[in-house]
């Protein structure tokens, strides 16, 4: 049975709820292979700044099977580290439901650039306006209760 894309962004937005009701970023994260094997899924379960949900499925992931030829979901635009953790491991494409115009890689990275362009997997943002608005509101809620509500603007651009 094939699976379309907001299949593995309604699981990471599982995750991303799960990790929002326990007190954490509500981020999601859901590493699929293109042609099927062993999947990869995590959220953050930590208050730190390493461990980001991309980075948690990532490493779970690379004990498992190489990472060539796999795409990376999750509910947030994955920071810098995390992207760059994805292209050392050869991930070939990462998508995301919500922008992080705070800390997100596409506003750091050049898409012009060459060594960009040969090492770093494409990068988008997904359109499920269910899914993004779900996860824009848990995101606006959870900065508000950690005491962060002036960040909404400069992290969502809202």
């Amino acid at each position: 049975m094939e699976r379309n894309d907001g299949f593995y962004f309604d699981w990471a937005m599982i995750l991303a709820r799960e990790a929002f009701e326990a007190g954490y970023s509500p981020v999601g994260a859901v590493i699929v292979p293109k042609r099927g094997g062993a999947f990869s899924a995590a959220s953050r379960r930590e208050i730190g700044n390493v461990q980001h949900a991309e980075f948690r499925a990532l490493s779970l992931m690379a004990e498992q099977t190489p990472l060539s030829n796999v795409t990376l979901f999750s509910t947030l635009e994955p920071c810098i580290m995390c992207s760059g953790m994805a292209a050392v491991m050869k991930v070939e494409h990462i998508t995301w439901l919500v922008d992080d115009y705070w800390g997100g890689a596409s506003r750091v990275y050049n898409p012009d650039s060459t060594y960009i362009k040969k090492r770093f997997p494409t990068m988008k943002k997904a359109y499920y306006s269910e899914l993004t608005k779900e996860a824009q509101e848990m995101w606006i809620e959870y900065l508000t209760k950690t005491g962060h509500a002036d960040a909404v603007h400069y992290m969502l651009g809202l």
